[in-house]
């Protein structure tokens, strides 16, 4: 009320006016959605210093013309929060909540707004991948189970178009891709309308291709060569290879390569190995191993060979015979299984095979071939394995003449088996290949020169040894072929001594 005061103190008509102080608004406006994503929750607080009083809130969702809104529903309560049933996703909404005096006098409005999205996919994980797939799975949004919906997948590499591919289930295999590749993957949600979910993406690589076609060239009995073809797809990316092998009960070797083929040294005879080959590329990564099982050959016997006295190069049909049978010359005693000494006599047998054993080295197992110079097939030659006792070397006799070489004849084939035999139990235990227990054909003998009529002359006259050598020739014929056994038991009991 407000009135004019005169001088004499006369006052004029008072004029009356009502205010009102301002309504506060409301304090912390939220929204809260649910996990269905079909309702949403909005709270607020009272200012502080009122009591009784209600709140009106209003819901208007965005319209077509989107400056303008479509009000859907107004709200009068007590409560400091309202629940919001049957949202649209994709839809804008606005909320405004006022504070209302029971007078009637209504507040400013506070706004919040809310967009029921679709819910997003979630677990994306990588199930498997290979150099031109990746295998995906997923879980489902919550609150879709009674909404039709599909999953919408994009993909693409650096500098590529995005390609997509559409599935009802929770799993998709992306394929056709390239190996050795990053590749960007998205899931969406998609519902019948059109509307989807923001993405659920990752970053992932396809698998390094294997090598193919990995093939054994040769095997040795220390070493195996190996030949493979290059993985597809992989012209453009700098690759190398890794080879691993091993033999059981022991550790795996590696070594690399860059080009398709590698030859592994160092291997144990008679051994069967593992072997895998893979694809690395220069992240380190390496891809599935291509592998195979190989077996080493067994390692051939070796020997050299010592020539005491001019044998007319007769010894060397005798040598030529072993290296057809798969054995080894080589030309340093060191490397050698056995020694094989040829000792021609021409003069007393005693004399010439002490001067033969000087020549033997000790340090290595020997076989010394006794090479008799006679045309008499049937000569009987004296025990020349008395002269080498406590020595590591077995002896076996030869007869052989300057101009029909080694003679063709039972004892002489007896003989070679019997060297054969013999180098045989030298070697190494398991070293032992097929031809060390089978005989020597006649047919790989020289042919034999024809007598001349001295020969045929010398052949009709008696052996000087009369009767005697009649039984031994009686003996030889009808005895059996030496034992490999007894021979080894023979190297034995020589070494021991």
């Amino acid at each position: 009320m407000v009135v004019t005061l005169g001088k004499d103190d006369q006052q004029s008509k008072c004029v009356l006016a009502t205010t009102y102080t301002d309504i506060p608004a409301l304090e912390e406006l939220k929204t809260e959605r649910d996990p269905d994503g079909k309702s949403a929750l909005v709270t607020w607080r009272k200012p502080d210093g009122l009591d009784q009083v209600e709140y009106v809130l209003s819901l208007c969702k965005e319209g077509k013309e989107r400056e303008k809104e479509e009000c859907l529903r107004t709200i009068t309560t007590t409560s400091e929060k309202c629940l919001l049933p049957d949202l649209e996703r994709n839809i804008k909404y606005t909320v405004r909540v006022s504070l209302k005096l029971k007078n009637g006098h209504q507040g400013k409005a506070t706004i919040c707004r809310i967009l029921q999205v679709v819910p997003a996919p979630e677990q994306l994980t990588l199930a498997s991948v290979t150099p031109t797939s990746i295998h995906l799975t997923w879980s489902p949004p919550h609150g879709m189970e009674q909404t039709p919906h599909s999953y919408q997948i994009s993909y693409h590499s650096g500098g590529t178009e995005s390609e997509t591919l559409s599935t009802d289930s929770c799993s998709a295999v992306i394929k056709g891709l390239k190996p050795c590749t990053d590749y960007i993957v998205s899931i969406s949600v998609k519902l019948k309308d059109g509307k989807t979910s923001e993405a659920l993406g990752k970053i992932l690589q396809t698998g390094v291709p294997v090598p193919r076609q990995l093939k054994v060239a040769s095997v040795a009995p220390a070493s195996v060569h190996l030949t493979w073809s290059p993985p597809h797809g992989m012209d453009h990316t700098p690759h190398s290879y890794q080879v691993s092998y091993h033999s059981g009960g022991t550790e795996p070797q590696t070594i690399s390569t860059d080009s398709c083929s590698t030859v592994i040294r160092g291997l144990q005879p008679d051994t069967t190995y593992s072997i895998n080959v893979c694809t690395v590329i220069k992240d380190g990564r390496m891809s599935e191993p291509e592998g195979k099982k190989i077996h080493t050959e067994i390692a051939p016997i070796t020997f050299y060979t010592i020539v005491i006295g001019n044998t007319q190069n007769h010894h060397k049909v005798l040598k030529g015979m072993l290296i057809n049978k798969g054995f080894t010359e080589v030309h340093n005693v060191k490397n050698c299984d056995v020694i094989l000494a040829f000792c021609v006599i021409v003069s007393r047998v005693g004399t010439d095979m002490e001067a033969a054993l000087k020549e033997i080295p000790d340090f290595k197992p020997a076989v010394l071939v006794v090479m008799h110079h006679t045309f008499d097939s049937n000569h009987v030659t004296p025990d020349t394995s008395r002269f080498v006792r406590g020595r590591n070397i077995m002896v076996v006799d030869i007869l052989f003449h300057e101009d029909k070489g080694i003679l063709r004849c039972p004892r002489n084939t007896q003989a070679e088996n019997k060297m054969l035999e013999m180098v045989c139990a030298c070697s190494e235990p398991g070293r032992h290949t097929s031809s060390c227990s089978s005989p020597i054909p006649k047919t790989q003998l020289p042919p034999a020169t024809p007598h001349t009529k001295t020969d045929a002359l010398n052949n009709s006259i008696p052996s000087q040894h009369g009767n005697s050598s009649g039984k031994s020739r009686s003996k030889e014929s009808t005895k059996k072929p030496i034992d490999p056994l007894q021979v080894t038991s023979r190297f034995v009991r020589a070494t021991a001594k």
